[in-house]
């Protein structure tokens, strides 16, 4: 029997990290794209819905009243994909703590690392966060409860409280864990490329999420998924985006970008700002190691091309088959902010609407499935 696999598309949902970027641009209509797309297969989505812009926007619209229609639009477009059958689940950029805002652009001096803030501040943070979105949705479905959180930047390990808070706060599971991910620059410290399970569900310390617990916990943690490119997958890359600044090609790998809008312009997103804080000749040596060596590639539809989410999809069915189970969940990053072309997600939608081993769950469904014993948790026992 072959093991079925139960995918999560799941898009973080927000601003640029510093607060810029035009809401109605980079997140209202492309996510009624894309719920369009997942709509005509019969797709629900998931959407990591990050709370702390719309706190502030609701804070500052009596002083700023162009703010409010703004913050209206947020929740109109949340709750009327919501009522098609779309979920919304809890995501957390700190750096909006005590953000500021002069009218015009937004001044975010935070740590963007909630493991870098207090615990009552995190707590805090989580609560605000889950009452906004349960207070949004549970007129429309009274069952709605907030049960996946996923951190700003991944940044959720090692911490001695977020996993306990998330837990105590009836969070079921976290997604922030991804295979390969590394940071070390002034604002961001993350390193995910020694992780313990990077795959499968398991149960993680509660003191470091990196790490599998030794016997079962009340919480879990599910993988963002990310999949190994070979030594040619990095060169391909470049080379197209050389080409395309060469001869104007088009490419549908772009990093997020926002034209010049009331509330200020960004011409890179939070984890591209990150990397870019890194010096020259560390980020010329990792990129000679991907030629030489291979790379962990997240699996982030906004960044991959139609041939490289076809090589996705062969290692998540690798790894499925490999592990002898009847069924694994698997959850697909996206950032609706950073797609330019949908054309090469419209084509894997076909592909996955029409596979036989695949069925599409969205994270509420995912909570109810692990709660119910559907899959196998990893621990060390």
């Amino acid at each position: 029997m072959s093991t079925r696999i139960y995918l999560a598309f799941v898009d973080d949902w927000e601003l640029n990290g510093d607060g810029s970027g035009d809401p109605e641009e980079i997140q209202f209509r492309p996510l009624r794209k894309l719920t369009r797309l997942f709509d005509e297969r019969s797709i629900h989505g998931s959407f990591d819905t990050e709370v702390m812009q719309q706190i502030a926007f609701r804070r500052f619209e009596g002083e700023y009243p162009h703010l409010k229609p703004i913050a209206d639009a947020w929740e109109k477009v949340v709750t009327d994909a919501f009522r098609r059958g779309h979920d919304f689940q809890l995501h957390l950029h700190s750096q909006w703590k005590e953000a500021a805002y002069d009218g015009k652009k937004w001044n975010l001096t935070a740590p963007w690392s909630i493991i870098q803030h207090s615990r009552e501040d995190a707590d805090r943070m989580i609560r605000e966060g889950i009452q906004l979105l349960e207070n949004l949705l549970r007129p429309i479905d009274p069952a709605y409860r907030c049960v996946s959180y996923r951190s700003g930047s991944w940044c959720i390990a090692p911490s001695e409280f977020m996993l306990e808070l998330l837990a105590q706060h009836n969070i079921d599971f976290d997604i922030s864990i991804v295979n390969g991910i590394y940071f070390n620059n002034k604002r961001l410290q993350l390193d995910y490329r020694y992780i313990e399970e990077g795959f499968f569900p398991f149960y993680p310390d509660m003191k470091d999420a990196r790490k599998v617990a030794p016997v079962k916990q009340d919480f879990v943690c599910v993988p963002a998924n990310s999949f190994w490119g070979p030594r040619t997958f990095q060169l391909r890359r470049d080379c197209r985006k050389v080409a395309g600044k060469l001869f104007g090609a088009r490419g549908t790998n772009k990093s997020y970008g926002t034209s010049e809008v009331a509330y200020g312009s960004s011409n890179q997103d939070t984890y591209t700002q990150s990397a870019c804080q890194s010096s020259l000749p560390t980020r010329l040596l990792r990129r000679l190691q991907s030629y030489i060596q291979g790379s962990w590639i997240t699996s982030d539809l906004a960044f991959l091309n139609y041939q490289e989410l076809s090589d996705m999809l062969r290692y998540i069915r690798l790894m499925a088959k490999r592990s002898g189970l009847d069924a694994v969940p698997v959850i697909l990053q996206n950032h609706t902010k950073a797609i330019k072309d949908f054309s090469h997600i419209a084509r894997f939608l076909d592909d996955v609407a029409v596979a036989s081993d695949l069925t599409c769950i969205t994270l509420t469904e995912l909570a109810a499935m692990l709660r119910s014993g559907k899959f196998q948790i990893r621990s060390q026992r």
